[in-house]
């Protein structure tokens, strides 16, 4: 159920709720998986990207009004099936995967893999076999708040080759994917990128492949702030070249993270300490990089509201900090808000990205430890040495 303003300032000031917590409107999400499809038609496929948000209340939203999800790992797929979310309803869209996790994936039902490279060929033919298969496309990324680009993704020629290799392997080549950026505010990105897609296909179908899929990949914009693209216009423009272009293709996905779930989360944290430092006035709170608001570091912002014991007043120049000890754990630096004391609220707004997925994310697990005992430094070197010769 939403929360209304004043129910989430009155939950939010609450003294007996612990800080830091986040507050997830399950409403909100249905209503943004709506939007979507209400701008990129109903026949869209929408595979929410659960690396933006992974807690069960969000998926379980997104699964009543029949969506399907985009996973990076086997941790991410264990959890969806934990839900009683069958494998034919998720992809596989990191393009490099670990070997042992895409036989964990076949194995639970997954049929369909991002790809771009030929290991990546030899990897799902021997573990994956017969399986769907999607291009991952090098696209520009300009305009768009975290930039992609340079990590997965090929060119056209590159691509069209990568097809005809993994239709030989046994692999079934369905179509091309490509992301234009995480907060992308450049609606040309999608247009330049279906084109891109286009050369594709039709090289591709010289080659004795045809292709059916188009999927738009993520970087739809979540509203940090007014006079961004709408999503209607996104995709009045990506369907407009979808039909000048590619009128072959018969089924369309979208991999949706950030937008989905932005504005549906609200994160509250607690100051805990005041202090000057070289002159700069610092404002310490329960919540910073390390767990939660690591976004903050790669230049996303979050606006602001503040619970005051004093009530309204004077404002000052702070510099917002976290409670680690790591000294790059500044949230925001130099910005003007109320004077705040220790106990005082600040609430993120739009905080329902890239927060609490943090905890685990992309769904890949922290190393497992192995304590060394008994060996002797002399042995630790010996086996070092052998390693590196």
């Amino acid at each position: 159920m939403s929360l209304t303003a004043m129910e989430l300032l009155h939950l939010a000031g609450d003294a007996s709720a612990k800080t830091p917590f986040i507050i997830i409107d399950e409403d909100r999400v249905t209503e943004n998986y709506r939007c979507i499809k209400a701008a990129f038609g109903a026949d869209v496929n929408i595979f929410f990207a659960m690396k933006a948000n992974n807690h069960p209340s969000v998926l379980q939203a997104i699964e009543r009004q029949g969506g399907n999800f985009d996973v990076a790992s086997a941790g991410e797929i264990a959890q969806l099936r934990a839900l009683g979310i069958d494998g034919s309803r998720i992809t596989f869209s990191n393009p490099v995967k670990i070997p042992g996790q895409i036989a964990f994936a076949f194995a639970e039902g997954v049929r369909l893999y991002a790809f771009d490279t030929e290991d990546e060929i030899e990897k799902l033919a021997a573990l994956a076999p017969g399986s769907d298969v999607i291009i991952r496309l090098a696209v520009d990324n300009t305009g768009s708040g975290w930039p992609l680009a340079g990590k997965f993704g090929v060119g056209e020629d590159e691509a069209v080759r990568l097809l005809v290799k993994a239709k030989d392997s046994g692999l079934v080549p369905v179509g091309t994917t490509f992301h234009v950026g995480s907060q992308c505010e450049n609606i040309s990105n999608w247009e330049a990128a279906v084109r891109h897609c286009a050369g594709v296909w039709k090289k591709a179908q010289a080659e004795g492949v045809s292709l059916t899929t188009l999927n738009l990949g993520g970087g739809l914009p979540a509203p940090y702030r007014i006079g961004l693209p709408t999503l209607a216009e996104i995709g009045t423009a990506a369907q407009a070249n979808i039909k000048s272009l590619l009128p072959e293709a018969t089924r369309i996905m979208i991999e949706p993270g950030r937008f989905m779930v932005a504005d549906a989360g609200t994160f509250v944290a607690s100051v805990i300490c005041r202090a000057v430092r070289a002159g700069e006035k610092k404002i310490f709170l329960d919540a910073g990089l390390f767990n939660g608001l690591m976004e903050a570091y790669e230049a996303f912002w979050y606006p602001m509201r503040f619970i005051t014991k004093a009530g309204a007043g004077e404002k000052e120049i702070v510099t917002l900090v976290g409670p680690t000890c790591d000294s790059v754990d500044v949230i925001v630096k130099d910005v003007e808000i109320p004077a705040l004391a220790v106990g005082d609220r600040v609430i993120f707004d739009i905080a329902g990205a890239y927060t609490n997925s943090y905890v685990s994310y992309n769904g890949f697990a922290f190393p497992e430890v192995r304590v060394l005992q008994g060996a002797g430094t002399a042995s630790a070197v010996a086996t070092e040495e052998k390693v590196t010769a």
